[in-house]
């Protein structure tokens, strides 16, 4: 074999492992960031009523029940494929409006009129 194949051979196989390394880390801190993505979820609950009673759900909670003043907001981190749901019932004559926005964008949202009239949304995080 002359040096400049055997150079050309030795080169080849540097080039090989080093690629391999390079996708080897880009695939690795690729599954690091799926895994840790992480969204701002916000409930909502507007509306004319005064009040409503509410019922809300998100990982994390085993469902929480609340009487509140409308408007109404909160807002949690949720992980990709985590569910989030929202129910409110005006408790005077009124209306009111229930939406659930993921990292500023409203996904889920429903509505109704007068004393009674429940609404419910609900979504899974992307």
């Amino acid at each position: 074999m002359s040096v400049s194949y055997r150079t050309w051979v030795i080169g080849v196989i540097v080039s090989v492992l080093a690629i391999g390394v390079v996708l080897s880390r880009c695939s690795s801190e690729s599954e690091e960031s799926s895994q840790a993505r992480t969204y701002l979820v916000t409930l909502r609950v507007t509306g004319d009523a005064d009040k409503a009673g509410i019922t809300y759900d998100y990982e994390g909670t085993d469902g929480v029940r609340e009487d509140v003043s409308v408007p109404w907001k909160k807002s949690v981190t949720q992980n990709a494929g985590d569910s989030v749901s929202l129910t409110a019932v005006a408790i005077d004559d009124g209306y009111v409006e229930v939406s659930i926005s993921v990292d500023g964008t409203k996904v889920a949202s429903d509505s109704s009129k007068g004393f009674g009239g429940g609404v419910w949304c609900s979504h899974y995080v992307p």
